[in-house]
């Protein structure tokens, strides 16, 4: 296995977008992203996993590609006899790569749970989400979205006007929608932060991934569709409220490439990882899940992960 590809990359052709020391993100003229990034754990719905062991290309180059030098990338499905899956071009060495079939693994991005890890879910759910809490106070960066899982705001005496400003602004808004059920509150977080993943963003991302698992509960394990459908058109409420929020000139492609892949249920490999610690609600494997969400950025994993467990209180409380 040479390569892993997101089961939502679609068909295009994909400028470079932003570079990273550990990914590389490109972006069609319609807006459909793709990432190139080097980690297995990395993999994703919109991922290609570039492995460095990587070491057959059609044709051979001296100067394999790399995300340093992958300048753009095409997108395409040919005949059934056709070799080919991808093929990576860098526009400015004039040089192109092939990638053979035989060397693409199709990474599954669908939401999946064993039966028995949701029995009695509310209460695994619940244990493991006190757990996760712990994990991510005493673990997250100081600067990240931590200080929402504390009951009173706390500023660092360092902390400048800016940050408690934030806290205070983000704090209003997450008493808004858990103490008044008020779901519109969430584009108070829209687009709020700093980096090319704002915090906000990346707290928003982890309150659908919150919906997604009750959805997933509902439909396999309680065969309720009342209960399923309803949360369908809660996301699509939360999709028009962030929309809404931004000029669509001015909206960021990543964040709603990502949030239009986990409407549809389709998440990442440390989402997986999250889910599946949560329903065997044992600490190690949370304290693992919480390792993988640690290396997603600066602080954009915690920040994920405070959204998530924001996103399942918020349903804990509709449900009572």
């Amino acid at each position: 296995m040479k390569f892993i590809c997101g089961d939502e990359i679609q068909q295009g052709s994909y400028p470079i977008h932003s570079r990273f020391k550990r990914a590389a993100n490109y972006l069609s003229a319609d807006g459909k992203l793709l990432s190139i990034v080097l980690n297995e754990k990395a993999a994703g719905p919109l991922n290609l996993v570039l492995l460095k062991k990587s070491s057959s290309y059609t044709p051979l180059h001296t100067n394999a590609p790399s995300i340093e030098n992958i300048d753009s990338v095409v997108v395409y499905d040919r005949s059934c006899n056709s070799p080919y899956r991808l093929q990576l071009l860098l526009l400015q060495g004039k040089a192109s790569w092939y990638i053979l079939k035989t060397e693409v693994s199709t990474y599954q991005s669908e939401i999946a749970l064993p039966a028995q890890q949701t029995y009695r879910w509310q209460e695994r759910l619940h244990d493991s989400c006190t757990k996760l809490k712990a994990a991510i106070l005493t673990q997250a960066p100081g600067d990240s979205l931590r200080f929402l899982l504390n009951t009173k705001i706390t500023s660092s005496a360092n902390a400048s006007t800016f940050e408690m400003h934030l806290q205070r602004h983000l704090s209003e808004a997450k008493e808004r929608i858990l103490e008044r059920a008020d779901i519109t509150a969430l584009a108070a977080f829209r687009g709020v932060g700093i980096g090319l993943t704002p915090a906000g963003d990346d707290f928003i991302l982890g309150f659908i991934l919150a919906i997604k698992i009750f959805q997933y509960i509902y439909l396999h394990r309680h065969k309720q569709l009342t209960a399923y459908f309803e949360l369908g058109k809660l996301c699509e409420e939360i999709d028009h409220i962030v929309s809404k929020n931004r000029q669509e000139e001015t909206d960021d492609p990543l964040f709603r490439n990502h949030f239009h892949a986990l409407k549809a249920g389709k998440i990442g490999y440390q989402s997986k990882q999250l889910i599946a610690s949560l329903f065997t609600a044992d600490a190690e494997e949370i304290q693992k899940s919480v390792t993988l969400l640690l290396q997603i950025g600066h602080s954009s994993g915690i920040d994920f992960g405070v959204g998530l467990l924001h996103g399942v209180e918020f349903l804990n409380k509709r449900r009572e």
